[in-house]
């Protein structure tokens, strides 16, 4: 498949990492689908019930407050501003994966490397991240990413450092994998997966030529 759409249309720098995170995401999940610890999966809240939850606390709150009418307006008014800063897009609270892994909710999110553009991406991770938490005492944040650290720009150590997420990359990302799913990922690709040798010459030349070849390092 690659091959052919190289040879259609060459690939440069953003089609192809974003093609080949969307394989090493789907791939990854294998594992995860098949899980032979049998993890229980559930189906995340949308971003409209957890601001209705969140309104109908404050609400309540702000209504048993020992202050006028008027200010009970205002603290309502300034709640709706704050929420204004929130909604100029509807924030998607599914992450890549979500299930209970030792009585503990996980919200795992695969990524197969940052690049110069993620500045909006890291943002909704930082805020879906601190909804998460703020639902449920104990929810666990887990961002897993191919790229090695190197690899990788300072909006994953943005993220890495956030204390909202527990991010790991590269070998770090398939250890935690095989904590969740007791399978061995990265023992896997080393055995059984080899671009430089499953490629054409011209594919590999145009990739080594263009600086790709750092998105096959799985």
């Amino acid at each position: 498949m690659l091959e052919l759409r190289n040879e259609v249309w060459q690939y440069e720098y953003m089609a192809f990492s974003r093609r080949i995170g969307e394989l090493w995401e789907k791939f990854v999940r294998t594992a995860f689908d098949y899980a032979p610890r049998g993890l229980t999966y559930f189906i995340p809240p949308l971003f409209a019930d957890v601001r209705k939850c969140l309104k109908k606390e404050l609400t309540e709150y702000i209504s048993q407050l020992p202050v006028s009418g008027e200010q009970r307006r205002e603290l309502l008014e300034y709640y709706e501003k704050v929420w204004s800063l929130v909604d100029s897009g509807e924030i998607n609270l599914e992450s890549d994966i979500h299930f209970e892994f030792q009585g503990r909710r996980m919200n795992i999110d695969l990524k197969s490397g940052f690049g110069s553009n993620e500045k909006g991406n890291t943002n909704r991770l930082l805020m879906v991240a601190a909804i998460y938490r703020n639902l449920e005492a104990g929810y666990k944040n887990v961002l897993l990413v191919r790229a090695r650290e190197n690899q990788n720009n300072h909006y994953f150590r943005t993220l890495r450092d956030s204390g909202v997420w527990e991010a790991y990359c590269g070998a770090d990302a398939y250890s935690q994998m095989r904590i969740f799913t007791g399978f061995d990922i990265d023992a896997w690709i080393k055995t059984n997966i080899d671009w430089h040798n499953d490629f054409a010459a011209d594919t590999l030349t145009h990739f080594r030529s263009n600086n790709l070849l750092s998105y096959l390092e799985w």
